[in-house]
């Protein structure tokens, strides 16, 4: 019996699974060429996502790129080879994250029956699927924000309201403009 599971954790974006040996591997993009295994940079664990493995079908010649062709025959050696490519890449909180690196993961899996993830398709998905680990959790991922909100909106008030509202619109637009119409400028 495969007793393998596979989960992304949230806080930022972990890749987490067991190895078919049985040991559990937690793999975090944290930085340029670097990738922490068994250590998260930034924190426990906020939020997760079990995917089912079911839904995996990592298959011969999939390397993640349709001009790479590679052969890749099991979970681990996907993520291995995903670990490898990304201890070469420079992290760039808007062009390649850890988002990105979670991804690219999926997207060697097959994930779902395509190679299609992204990091738009990928924040919907731990968005409005993924389970908080406790109560804390949630304080402590969103209490600083809405402290800070709290304190721009009074001491700021319309003006702090207009300047959040376009920063975070333009922030969503670089994200799905840079995903959906330049395909290699987020990189996967």
């Amino acid at each position: 019996m495969d007793t393998t599971s596979y989960y992304i954790m949230v806080h930022t974006f972990h890749w987490s699974h067991r190895h078919l040996q049985g040991r559990w591997s937690y793999t975090d993009f944290a930085g340029p060429n670097f990738v922490c295994v068994d250590h998260f940079a930034f924190g426990a664990v906020a939020r997760y996502l079990q995917i089912d493995r079911a839904k995996c079908c990592c298959s011969p010649g999939f390397s993640g790129s349709e001009n790479q062709p590679e052969e890749v025959m099991t979970y681990d050696d996907a993520l291995r080879k995903g670990t490898q490519e990304f201890q070469h890449r420079s992290y760039s909180l808007f062009t390649c994250n850890c988002h990105s690196f979670v991804a690219n993961n999926l997207n060697r899996l097959v994930y779902g029956g395509h190679d299609r993830w992204n990091v738009v398709n990928l924040a919907a998905m731990i968005f409005f699927r993924g389970k908080w680990v406790s109560k804390a959790s949630i304080a402590k991922s969103f209490l600083p924000f809405f402290v800070v909100f709290l304190l721009g909106l009074f001491l700021g008030g319309q003006t702090f309201l207009i300047a959040w509202a376009v920063f975070m619109l333009s922030l969503i637009g670089w994200f799905l403009i840079g995903t959906y119409c330049f395909r290699s400028l987020i990189q996967l």
